[in-house]
């Protein structure tokens, strides 16, 4: 869907300093090794493509335990990853780019960028992530060692926001190997790429966690509620596609990225529609004498479940028009 594709307001960088994982120059792979260095290498591509960096910070983190990536590739298999930075960077909404634009501009696999999450706090969320402030089971790090390559200074971000987010470590209580609060995020993750319906959550036994949790259930009945809205708009303009016959398949919906958020949600009455607009065609075509056996319309899986619903008056039209 076209909101899948917007530009970027923000988005979180994660890769270590293999120029592998780089398509750059020879004199810009030499940063490499050097976070602050490499960091404005990164922001000179930006801007050279056209994107405005309103603000962006930098830090190197070395010597943890679990992949911060996404693509475990950019990290060894043993206990302690590579020596890796982070890069937070705040777009100009007017000069953005898409995700895919942006890791292409840098030069880096898009599985390296972490787009934003839902909800107001996700921009000052990237950046407490910075320092683990409110990760006490990560390492540490200082805030005078994040670099600021652009805005807002850090260190009055962190003097700022230093006492929520040090409460934020409420929240990041540690259940059966994963924080809830990292449940959470995938959850909201696959609920966004309309990986799972907000139904279907009950149904699988680590978020059942997340509902049992008064906060973060109250979080995902709410994105639930938005997505079952989007899904409603989405129903209304494919049912008035099928009444007015642009369409008249289930497989044809179904393989249309348009319409996977309506049918996750819709199903039932987007297969209702459709059975309604092909019982009047059928009714037309037997008519006509286009249609003048049960077999015709049984062959078809769209009319067949048509018939399923109408079979009486389907019956009845077949025997006095076809076998009179």
């Amino acid at each position: 869907m076209a909101r899948l594709n917007a530009n970027l307001s923000f988005f979180m960088l994660t890769s270590d300093y293999d120029p592998a994982h780089y398509n750059w120059t020879e004199k810009e792979l030499s940063t490499l090794g050097d976070c602050k260095a490499t960091a404005e290498v990164i922001k000179k591509r930006l801007e050279d493509n056209g994107v405005k960096v309103k603000e962006m910070y930098a830090i190197e983190h070395k010597g943890e335990k679990k992949a911060d990536s996404k693509s475990k590739e950019y990290h060894n298999s043993t206990d302690t990853t590579k020596p890796h930075y982070h890069i937070v960077a705040r777009l100009e909404p007017s000069h953005g780019a898409t995700l895919e634009e942006i890791a292409k501009y840098i030069g880096v696999p898009p599985e390296v960028i972490e787009k934003p999450r839902p909800g107001r706090y996700s921009y000052p969320n990237s950046l407490s992530y910075l320092t683990h402030i409110k990760y006490e089971n990560k390492i540490q790090y200082a805030p005078e060692d994040v670099v600021t390559l652009a805005g807002t200074d850090y260190m009055d971000y962190y003097d700022e926001n230093k006492e929520s987010w040090l409460k934020g470590r409420d929240f990041v209580t540690k259940n059966g190997g994963k924080s809830l609060d990292r449940l959470f995020r995938e959850a909201i993750a696959k609920l966004d790429r309309e990986e799972i319906a907000y139904n279907e959550l009950r149904g699988i036994k680590e978020y059942r966690k997340l509902l049992k949790n008064p906060v973060y259930a109250k979080k995902l009945k709410d994105k639930g509620r938005c997505m079952a809205d989007l899904a409603k708009q989405d129903c209304s303009a494919l049912c008035d596609k099928i009444q007015n016959r642009e369409i008249t398949s289930l497989d044809e919906i179904m393989a249309n990225e348009e319409w996977e958020l309506a049918c996750m949600y819709q199903k039932r009455d987007i297969e209702r529609a459709l059975r309604g607009a092909n019982y009047v065609i059928l009714c037309e075509k037997i008519k006509n004498g286009e249609i003048i056996s049960l077999d015709e319309i049984l062959a078809n899986k769209d009319w067949k479940s048509a018939y399923g619903q109408y079979r009486y008056e389907i019956q009845e039209l077949l025997r006095k028009y076809v076998h009179k």
